[in-house]
């Protein structure tokens, strides 16, 4: 059982989801070490090394995200993980997120037009932040995008979600080539989140799967995931994704 801590009062919805996931609660005090809490109806994470840094808590605006991305009015011709996904496919396919986190690579995909896009996040503080997240901006209504707690990668799982994309972002090797906000919450990830423990099944699973595509994100310089080589790669100044196809379904 996955084990939360809170600080005071929940919002309804976050509690219902709570007990459909089977998350424990435990309420500590506001010098705990991380906690949950609602801070004026936004749910929000604090840690102790936050607190000693004299930082924000952190929250998760998918409504502000989206909004930023249909303002950029992106040309699919051009972006590198339009390319990536199969510009003249967008409209068609079914992406699995492996790795949503902040939400902020879901919501490039949803402004590229993406058909159908199933989310899944492994850690219960960063799900309950980008549920809550998901149900202020209306995703909960939509029928084309479905949010799942869990790693798809762990074995033996029972997750039947089929498509045609899967997108795997290893977040930490990323944290020096991001933006100074970026990279706060990256360190936040980084005291919140273990290493990933099934990433050594990722070719696998995918090999399993009906899935025809994998996608990787990469810092630029770094060697190709567990050395496994891509059919291709889109690079751009800071990173590329490695592209696997599977030839034969």
């Amino acid at each position: 059982m996955n084990e939360v801590k809170i600080n005071g009062k929940l919002p309804p919805h976050i509690k219902n989801v709570i007990e459909k996931n089977n998350f424990s609660l435990v309420e500590v005090d506001s010098l705990g070490d991380q906690y949950l809490f609602d801070d004026h109806g936004i749910l929000s994470l604090i840690t102790q090394p936050m607190i000693e840094r004299k930082e924000r808590p952190l929250l998760i605006d998918l409504t502000k995200l989206l909004n930023y991305h249909q303002r950029k009015r992106y040309s699919i011709h051009k972006e590198l993980f339009a390319k990536a996904l199969g510009r003249g496919e967008l409209r068609k396919s079914s992406v699995c997120d492996l790795t949503c986190g902040m939400g902020n690579d879901f919501a490039l995909m949803l402004s590229f037009g993406v058909k159908e896009i199933n989310a899944f996040e492994r850690n219960p503080y960063v799900f309950l932040l980008l549920y809550d997240a998901w149900k202020r901006a209306g995703l909960e209504e939509r029928e084309n995008v479905k949010l799942y707690f869990g790693d798809y990668l762990e074995p033996g799982n029972s997750w039947q979600i089929s498509g045609d994309i899967m997108y795997f972002d290893p977040m930490f090797e990323h944290l020096e080539k991001r933006k100074s906000l970026q990279k706060k919450e990256m360190r936040i990830f980084q005291e919140v989140l273990p290493k990933y423990l099934f990433e050594t099944t990722l070719f696998s699973k995918f090999n399993q799967s009906n899935f025809s595509k994998l996608i990787i994100k990469r810092p630029l310089r770094n060697p190709f995931y567990l050395e496994q080589e891509p059919h291709c790669s889109f690079s751009g100044k800071s990173i590329r994704y490695d592209v696997y196809l599977k030839l034969h379904q």
